[in-house]
């Protein structure tokens, strides 16, 4: 399972690339720094789950979620925030984003999300990422 990581905090990268590897053995973590370098990895290859910070919407992310919705809209695309606003979720739900997590509040729901998507991927290899209803 191909899985794209835009974190801008480091720890918070490293934490759930941690959590990643040691719950699924056949995943494969690309990082990245930007939102430009977000829709570059994007444009080279396949990624079941894509999972972007994102403490602001503009001209940017609208084109990072028109690239997916181009390229792969059947990818699951995660959206972090240390900001939750109610009208920014609904927004971006109704965008094509279909998890929104508070980073420190919800982090264990995005691992549990990763995990079940994981054991559908292994269940069989041909799957294709179902948008599972987070609990929140």
């Amino acid at each position: 399972m191909n899985i794209l990581l835009f974190e801008r905090s480091l720890e918070i990268k490293f934490q759930i690339v941690r959590y990643i590897e040691q719950l699924c053995a056949k995943c494969n973590v690309t990082t990245v720094s930007s939102i430009p370098s977000t829709i570059q990895e994007i444009l080279k290859g396949h990624f079941d789950i894509i999972i972007v910070d994102i403490d602001f919407t503009g001209k940017q992310f609208n084109e990072m979620l028109k690239v997916i919705r181009d390229t792969s809209p059947k990818t699951i695309l995660i959206v972090l925030t240390f900001y939750p606003n109610e009208n920014v979720k609904n927004k971006l739900l109704s965008g094509g984003v279909m998890h929104y997590f508070d980073k420190i509040i919800q982090f264990g729901e995005l691992i549990k999300l990763i995990k079940k998507q994981y054991d559908l991927f292994i269940s069989n290899i041909d799957v294709i990422p179902q948008n599972i209803p987070s609990s929140s």
